[in-house]
């Protein structure tokens, strides 16, 4: 399509209008296909996958309240920042004492995303919640650091795998209620 669109404008116009529009018309596109790819799921552990969590596990009579495990997949860039932020601001509306994020499939956060995770992990300090996140990749890990945002969080609530930070959660969960 986008080439259809500059050779048919190479022909009616000049070859640099032509390649210029192509190139915006192919950076928009890419824009809206990578956003599209981005996913936010609550997830829950599924007994019958041993400490795998999966998203098909939670409906309303099946959730844990004082624990939210969310699945984020796909680039974390301001084309696709918007669905992240509203899943998460949702989230937060039930008042769980604890978030965990799954960002292994996360290979890219840039400054909106940054932001976006920024105003969420702190409003939900605001609400005496704790943020824990599994699984961070090297690029969004040097984004955290660079911003400030990595201190804020705390070393100790990064974990390279789930089900550490799983069994921390019900342990924080349970001091917490104490």
């Amino acid at each position: 399509m986008v080439l259809i669109i500059t050779f048919i404008l190479t022909i009616l116009l000049d070859l640099t209008v032509a390649v210029g529009f192509g190139l915006l018309l192919a950076a928009a596109l890419f824009v809206n296909r990578m956003s599209d790819t981005l996913s936010v799921e609550k997830v829950l552990p599924n007994r019958n996958l041993r400490e795998k969590v999966t998203p098909e596990v939670v409906n309303p009579y099946h959730d844990c309240p004082q624990i939210s495990i969310y699945t984020i997949n796909g680039a974390l860039f301001f084309g696709a920042v918007e669905t992240f932020e509203t899943t998460l601001t949702q989230c937060i509306k039930a008042k769980p004492k604890l978030l965990i994020l799954r960002l292994g499939n996360v290979f890219v956060l840039d400054a909106t995303a940054e932001v976006a995770l920024e105003k969420i992990v702190e409003t939900f300090h605001k609400e005496k919640g704790l943020v824990l996140i599994t699984g961070l990749k090297k690029q969004p890990k040097e984004i955290l650091r660079k911003s400030g945002l990595y201190e804020k969080i705390g070393e100790q609530n990064f974990y390279a795998r789930t089900g550490l930070a799983i069994s921390d959660a019900f342990c924080i969960s349970i001091q917490k209620d104490v």
